[in-house]
């Protein structure tokens, strides 16, 4: 296996995770990550090792995701729920359907570092140097978007959550 075939199989579906949870369009997910892959594997015999290769895939990833906003996230957002079907599920679920769909709203609605920062740390798991890594940002930095954005997420969930 070469390295570049090592890179997508390993890398992938992370890289697409980050995608949709930046998108929150699965079409538009896949075409980011093709677009990421084809943007690493071009810069593959660059890549100095600065970085680990998932830090690395994940700042290409916000950069291209960045071109592709600022609206493309709050369209996905109003399409899934124009048409969802409230018929095709029960009581419970829709309740964390809709608890989902409000926390995804609040965090569309982050200022794009504080988001692109909880999305990294949050969501894909990374550690907060690797977080600040991907953002090409200092810790202390990622650390304040962090805590801005979820004193913002508490203010705007709002007291009966």
């Amino acid at each position: 296996m070469t390295d570049a075939e090592r890179l997508v199989d390993e890398h992938y579906v992370e890289v697409y995770r980050l995608a949709f949870r930046l998108l929150r369009d699965r079409e538009g997910a896949i075409d980011l990550t093709q677009e990421v892959f084809y943007r690493a594997l071009r810069g593959l015999p660059r890549f100095r090792g600065d970085s680990t290769p998932r830090t690395w895939l994940y700042r290409i990833t916000l950069n291209e995701a960045r071109r592709r906003r600022p609206r493309a996230a709050t369209i996905a957002l109003e399409e899934a729920v124009a048409h969802a079907d409230p018929s095709a599920v029960t009581a419970d679920s829709a309740l964390a359907e809709l608890d989902a769909r409000h926390l995804h709203a609040l965090i569309t609605g982050l200022p794009h570092r504080e988001r692109e920062a909880i999305v990294l740390h949050y969501l894909q798991g990374l550690s907060v140097t690797e977080t600040a890594a991907s953002l090409g940002a200092p810790e202390n930095t990622v650390k304040t978007w962090l805590f801005r954005g979820r004193a913002r997420l508490r203010e705007r969930w709002g007291p009966e959550r």
